[in-house]
């Protein structure tokens, strides 16, 4: 679970620790560092390590058991939704302009350390190199991010793959089905929501706080 289970409370990440060492009952805990730091701060509680892995087996039991039903609808809406083959090409022409513009900067602080420019044209170039630059970077992100939608794809057409070649229903906490299907583990006050590698996100509810 190691820097995969974050607090839903505060945003930081869990920390494992262990109470009653040495004792017949000792026990693993996950804790959120801020609430550890300062119970002020964060007041999410303690979980322990073998309620977060009941909690994801029957996760596990429930979306296997129903995957088709939830993730082939959940893929054709991603792949229903219209996409610019044009894209990738401007993106690749922005990382051009960005990479250029990096050298004119590296040229022009160059030519200032060389006396060969005023400082009062450096500072007004520089500033028009640094407004460009964030221009294209800004494009660039955009353009990025609504081809997360690809990576959505490719994600869930994966998990389906593993659902088709794993148990309907496992009896027990598996470490390996866990690392292929979960990306991260946000812990709430009495419920746990599970983001798979896709970004879906899945909730189940405990009752027990340490």
């Amino acid at each position: 679970f190691s820097s995969r289970i974050r607090c839903g409370v505060c945003g930081s990440t869990f920390r494992r620790q262990k109470i009653y060492i040495g004792k017949p009952y000792e026990k693993v805990l996950w804790c959120c560092h801020k609430h550890i730091q300062d119970r002020k701060a964060c007041g999410q509680k303690a979980i322990r390590e073998d309620d977060i892995q009941c909690l994801f087996t029957r996760m596990w039991n429930r979306l296997a058991g129903n995957y088709e039903e939830i993730l082939i609808p959940l893929l054709a809406g991603l792949k229903a939704v219209p996409r610019d083959p044009k894209q990738e090409k401007e993106i690749g022409e922005l990382s051009h302009q960005i990479e250029e513009l990096r050298k004119q900067s590296h040229m022009l602080r160059q030519v200032l350390v060389d006396g060969n420019i005023g400082s009062a044209v450096f500072i007004e170039r520089r500033n028009q190199l640094d407004t460009e630059l964030e221009e294209i970077s800004r494009r660039k992100q955009f353009l990025k991010e609504q081809n997360l939608m690809e990576q959505e794809i490719a994600q869930t057409e994966y998990l389906l793959t593993v659902f088709r070649t794993r148990p309907v229903i496992i009896e027990e906490f598996d470490e390996e089905l866990f690392r292929l299907i979960v990306e991260r583990i946000r812990v709430y006050p009495n419920r746990l929501c599970f983001e798979l590698k896709n970004g879906l996100e899945l909730e189940e509810h405990y009752r027990k706080e340490v």
